[in-house]
């Protein structure tokens, strides 16, 4: 095999593994949740063999990432990170994370939940 294709196909498998321990996952679970074998799941993270694009289809779904990220490593927060909007959705998740904070304090007060 021409070695440009395997180390792309080892670094597709990388941000595939990537993705998944960042989810705390294991191949295991990853396996049972898109009904797969936990060894098709090694063999593409160790890049022994490519993702069909069915596979790649699923995990871009469940990852929230594009196809173009899992095959070449760019995505969309490098593009917003480029265009300046990064800052503005951190003030954003921020405000949410702040709001959701509130709304539970909130929900205990009324509630007299001492386990809150």
């Amino acid at each position: 095999m021409d070695k440009k294709v395997e180390k792309n196909q080892s670094e597709v498998g990388g941000r595939m593994k990537t993705l998944r321990l960042k989810q705390g996952m294991t191949q295991s679970e990853l396996a049972k949740e898109f009904s797969y074998t936990s060894q098709n799941i090694s063999q593409i993270e160790n890049g022994r063999i490519n993702p069909s694009v069915d596979v790649l289809k699923v995990y871009s779904e469940y990852f929230h990432v594009s196809i173009d990220f899992l095959l070449n490593g760019e995505n969309f927060h490098s593009e917003l990170k480029a265009s300046g909007i990064e800052g503005d959705l951190d003030v954003i998740q921020k405000t949410v994370t702040h709001i959701k904070e509130k709304l539970r304090s909130k929900d205990c007060l009324q509630n007299e939940r001492s386990a809150c």
